[in-house]
């Protein structure tokens, strides 16, 4: 079974009567135990398309499925278990704690699991 699954998604953004498409008919498949780098240049869809993986956003258009799921039908409290149990980002901005160590900062989400 998939972890991720994305078909036809798009994300788009209408500014005074201006449409901008960060992410357009994008299919993905994620399997449990990949690792993805997303990169691109500034402004491409690169958070975008994580935000809409982990279900944090949701698309314009299309489907995406977390283990064979449709992110649309669950709460923000079930999508936050499954981030939590499933998923890990580094973003390129980190928003980590100032006074804390790395080590700390990626110790913060473990404490809230078994692990």
């Amino acid at each position: 079974m998939s972890l991720i699954k994305m078909y036809e998604v798009t994300k788009k953004f209408v500014h005074k009567k201006r449409r901008t498409y960060a992410l357009k008919s994008v299919h993905l498949n994620v399997e449990k135990g990949d690792f993805m780098v997303v990169i691109g240049p500034s402004g491409s869809g690169k958070t975008t398309l994580l935000n809409m993986m982990s279900g944090m956003d949701h698309p314009t258009k299309g489907t995406v499925l977390f283990k064979d799921r449709n992110f649309m039908d669950l709460t923000e409290d079930e999508k936050a278990i499954l981030r939590k149990e499933n998923l890990g980002f580094v973003f390129q901005f980190f928003n980590l704690i100032d006074h804390l160590t790395v080590q700390e900062n990626v110790e913060i989400p473990l404490l809230t699991t078994d692990i």
